[in-house]
């Protein structure tokens, strides 16, 4: 895993690892910041911010895979495919190469020279010319015993009963146009939006609902509750302009609460089509939500088979055990 950042790829990546040494022999190559966070995994530390054409650093994966001698090596995102792309040709004829993309990207010649790609969505695998590409979303754990009723969020935020609440979760960065959101609740009624998260766009975000002179929009910051705030909100919304997969959405179907969201990943796929926006739609947007606090029930009723399929196909052991089958393939 190349990179030293916070987020769900790196989530990702540490979770499925931790899984998997439950069953098989797995060595992590990471930054050292990550150490930590392992289990029965054997940690190789190694700095992968460095630039992807640097010398040493590949001399030092190589010896390093070398070292470890692997049946497969799987690299997590852009920057590890295209280390490992290079260095195929030094490595063992034997061992098998597995990569994951993790997000849209416009240069995929790296992901043409592995035995297999699993993509976190059907969309960023749309043009990949690499037949060897599966499907599998990136799994959640969710502990049932948190979920809350909205109780939970009418006595914390002290908020009106009769008000459908909304909660939007994630960093506060440009990509997730949590201004565009911001935007569009203007004139949405008997509505309070939650916004989950911090990040740098946070000074200005607080500023724009200030000028707008709205009132019913919360900043939370980061939070420990994730998932009993999910649990306990009548909606989920996500209104980002780029996504590889939406943890949120994952996190919030499989603790029933509907999501609706921006046309990105594979949401046209999984949510009812009356659901989905276009990008950068602020009117769009505004007009769902509005139709969904005048008639919440008919919206939630058409979820019950995306609840159901969500079970099916989001849980952390489902990725998981696809996971180990793509393993299966590639290693005859």
């Amino acid at each position: 895993m190349g990179g030293d950042e916070e987020g769900g790829l790196e989530n990702h990546v540490l979770g499925l690892a931790n899984a998997l040494a439950k069953k098989h022999e797995v060595h992590l190559i990471a930054h050292q910041k990550y150490a930590d966070r392992l289990e029965a995994v054997t940690f190789h530390a190694l700095d992968l911010t460095k630039s992807r054409c640097n010398p040493f650093l590949l001399v030092a994966v190589v010896k390093l895979i070398r070292i470890i001698s692997p049946d497969i090596v799987h690299a997590q995102a852009n920057k590890a495919a295209s280390i490992m792309a290079t260095l195929k040709p030094f490595l063992s004829g034997k061992i098998k190469f597995v990569a994951t993309l993790h997000s849209l990207k416009r240069k995929l010649s790296a992901f043409e020279k592995f035995d297999w790609v699993i993509g976190v969505s059907g969309r960023v695998l749309d043009t990949l010319q690499n037949p060897k590409k599966t499907v599998i979303y990136n799994g959640v754990s969710v502990d049932k015993q948190r979920l809350q009723e909205r109780g939970y969020l009418l006595d914390k935020l002290n908020l009106p009963a009769n008000h459908t609440l909304i909660v939007a979760m994630g960093r506060l960065v440009p990509v997730k146009r949590f201004d565009l959101l911001i935007d569009a609740f203007q004139g949405v009624e008997q509505a309070q939006l939650l916004i989950v998260g911090d990040g740098k766009e946070r000074p200005s975000l607080e500023k724009q609902a200030k000028v707008n002179a709205q009132s019913n929009i919360h900043f939370l910051g980061n939070r420990k509750d994730n998932i009993e705030i999910l649990s306990a909100a009548d909606l989920c919304v996500i209104s980002s302009e780029r996504e590889g997969f939406s943890y949120v959405m994952a996190e919030s179907l499989l603790v029933a609460t509907p999501v609706i969201s921006t046309d990105v990943a594979d949401m046209k796929k999984i949510l009812p089509e009356k659901s989905v926006t276009a990008i950068n739609d602020t009117d769009g947007l505004r007009n769902v939500l509005v139709n969904v606090c005048q008639d919440y029930e008919n919206f939630v009723h058409d979820y019950l088979p995306v609840f159901a399929w969500a079970e099916q196909h989001l849980g952390f052991d489902t990725m998981l055990t696809q996971t180990e089958q793509v393993y299966q393939k590639v290693s005859g």
